[in-house]
């Protein structure tokens, strides 16, 4: 994918404008599954339109960007060592919505690619201490899954969600909260049609424990782990709730998962069998220091308060089989949490 969005200059894809046609040669002998990719269209464009390769006739989809004029995202896809060379359709007809953008209530907006749907926060809204750059999540139409929120230190004073493109083949949301002290928190999520995940770009400016916290719990609670290590596809690993434990770190540079504790990626999977993975895109981009990592882990809280996350573990340690369990404690308070948690303090 890196090497498409690059293609404009002059790697894969020559582009010319008058008359405007793109031309891309495939030169690695692989084959590239549609998606979305960045090019160049001329100025004036309208909001979408077709172009057609003078060879076979095959259409591809254009989406003229909102925030620049002269830029189109098309989406494209590449068999080994083709030329195609797009030209626009005469009769110009727009491209059918392959993303569905609603809103269920003032505050909410969901997002659909046809694979899996986000419900993010919408609008401007006042200080929230827990609230994330998403609500829910699901996949095909399946049950809705966990949320985030920021674990922050002063109370946020205002948050917004809003729209910079809404197309056809491409939606980007922007969700920025800021709190006293220049501190702010900001989240882009990229979401093309027909593929299997969306790109979360941060930035943030924040204390140094400062967190943001994708949380699964209740019915939520992921069975398993799928872990990416130095070994040829993956490890799995099963979960236990009874007290906390740190299972991964997805890093910028893990040298292929073999440094210690480090991970190029992870999923989790749910006991229906629909499943949310963690990857690491574009890690030459993370600027987070030292807590530069997003960790797993399973943990335990008391019921509906997220400030007991990061007690102490044995302080918690109230739940069979554990050694430390102490009778006169009586029955567990405490309720089983996943969560994957990343610094928000500059980066």
């Amino acid at each position: 994918m890196n090497e498409l969005k690059e293609s404009h200059q002059g790697r894969i894809c020559e582009a010319q404008f008058d008359p405007y046609r793109l031309m891309f040669r495939e030169f690695c002998g692989l084959a590239h599954e549609s998606q979305v990719v960045e090019v160049p269209i001329p100025h004036g464009a309208t909001p979408s339109f077709f172009l057609r390769d003078e060879m076979s006739g095959r259409l591809f989809p254009v989406q003229r960007s909102e925030i620049e004029s002269t830029r189109g995202y098309l989406q494209l896809e590449l068999n080994p060592h083709e030329v195609l060379v797009l030209s626009p359709v005469a009769d110009e007809q727009p491209v059918v919505p392959r993303l569905e953008v609603v809103h269920p209530d003032p505050f909410t907006c969901r997002i659909g690619n046809g694979v899996f749907e986000l419900e993010v926060p919408w609008g401007v809204t006042n200080g929230d201490g827990f609230c994330g750059p998403i609500k829910r999540f699901r996949v095909a139409g399946q049950r809705w899954r966990g949320r985030t929120f920021l674990d922050v230190s002063p109370s946020p004073v205002s948050g917004r969600g809003e729209l910079l493109e809404n197309g056809p083949l491409r939606v980007v949301y922007r969700y920025r909260v800021e709190w006293t002290g220049n501190s702010f928190y900001e989240a882009i999520l990229t979401v093309d049609a027909g593929r299997e995940f969306t790109n979360v770009a941060e930035s943030f400016a924040a204390g140094t424990a400062d967190q943001v916290v994708w949380d699964f719990a209740s019915g939520d609670l992921p069975r398993e782990m799928f872990l990416l290590d130095d070994t040829p596809g993956h490890r799995v690993k099963q979960l236990q709730y009874h007290y906390d434990q740190r299972h991964a770190r997805l890093w910028c540079w893990a040298q292929f998962s073999q440094l210690h504790d480090l991970s190029d990626g992870y999923a989790i999977v749910f006991p229906e069998g629909d499943a949310v993975g963690f990857v690491n895109l574009h890690g030459d981009k993370w600027r987070g220091n030292r807590l530069n990592h997003l960790e797993a882990w399973t943990r335990r809280w008391l019921a509906r308060d997220p400030a007991t996350r990061r007690l102490p573990a044995d302080a918690k340690a109230d739940s069979y089989p554990t050694p430390e369990k102490i009778p006169a404690r009586g029955s567990s308070r405490l309720e089983a949490h996943f969560s994957v948690e990343g610094w928000v303090g500059n980066g």
